[in-house]
């Protein structure tokens, strides 16, 4: 493996306090001692990923979860595996937050079987009171009694959460039957957030992994499946400020010979952030094109083989 980029732990820690006021090293399995954190990329398949030390506990995603854009009732990849799932009875759903994929899937077909993990009690509530079938425990437990159980597997953003996303998925695929479909959304690392700047939400304790569609067709073969069709999301429409400031500061960045980390919570940032948002205003709406980088999301659809 080799080293893609380093920051220090401290500019990590500080920048999840100023954003949402969480201080993550009271949010991590154990104490983190290296000053640096290092971005790393797997030769092999080509996945990028922060040290498992940096793994998060519950705490963390029951803070997250009082922000009401954490668990948004209508994504993207709900829409593109709507027309995936269509002829399938037996569906599950992994990392299921408050259940509004598998309440849209009952609400277009009745009749289905759907059952939703969900490691969250205070969501897992929520979906219960809506009358969904959730359970608790984690997808290897569940694969042990649920083998070749389902017509389809999926979860939406889930995989960057994980330290061990290969055990994840070899449990996914266990409790596939032949031909079934493996459904999963991940941030793709080949979108505009690429070149975002303080992007705390897709750094550790949060997101340990990132995903492109090139690491997804490496990987396939090891769990025997074929990759269905790959789709990278737009821009949404909820983005379009965060694309603006991204893109506006990577082309003023160039013109000046300016480099940032992934992490800079320094003056001389937030002071281009600044300069960058005043010379916006500038900017017709019209002008803006929100084509050129794909947007946040990248959606995958495996389908296992018979063999």
């Amino acid at each position: 493996m080799e080293v893609v980029e380093t920051f220090p732990f401290r500019d990590l820690r500080r920048l999840w306090f100023d954003t949402c006021e969480v201080d993550i090293a009271t949010c991590l399995e154990k104490p983190y001692s290296d000053p640096s954190v290092y971005l790393y990329r797997c030769e092999t398949c080509e996945l990028e990923f922060y040290p498992n030390s940096l793994c998060s506990t519950a705490s963390l995603y029951q803070a997250l979860g009082n922000f009401p854009y954490y668990y948004l009732a209508d994504r993207w990849e709900f829409d593109m595996a709507a027309e995936d799932v269509k002829g399938c009875r037996d569906v599950l759903e992994i990392g299921c937050g408050t259940g509004a994929f598998l309440e849209r899937v009952m609400r277009e077909d009745p009749g289905r079987s759907t059952v939703g993990l969900e490691l969250n009690p205070d969501a897992a509530h929520v979906a219960c009171k809506k009358g969904l079938r959730v359970e608790a425990g984690s997808v290897e437990e569940f694969a042990l009694g649920h083998a070749e159980a389902f017509d389809v597997v999926c979860a939406f953003q889930v995989l960057e959460h994980l330290p061990d996303p290969d055990r994840f998925l070899m449990a996914a695929f266990r409790c596939l039957r032949p031909k079934g479909l493996c459904l999963l959304a991940v941030p793709n690392r080949e979108g505009f957030t690429r070149y975002a700047v303080n992007d705390f939400g897709n750094m550790p304790p949060h997101h340990l992994t990132r995903w492109s569609g090139r690491v997804m067709r490496n990987i396939a073969g090891r769990y025997r499946a074929i990759v269905h069709r790959i789709l990278e999301e737009p821009v949404a429409a909820y983005h379009w400020e965060w694309y603006r400031d991204t893109t506006t500061v990577r082309a003023m960045s160039a013109a000046l010979g300016l480099r940032w980390s992934r992490v800079d919570i320094g003056t001389r940032y937030r002071v281009m952030l600044g300069l960058c948002r005043r010379l916006q205003r500038f900017i017709p709406d019209w002008m803006w094109r929100y084509t050129r980088y794909p947007g946040h999301s990248l959606y995958v659809a495996f389908r296992k083989t018979s063999a």
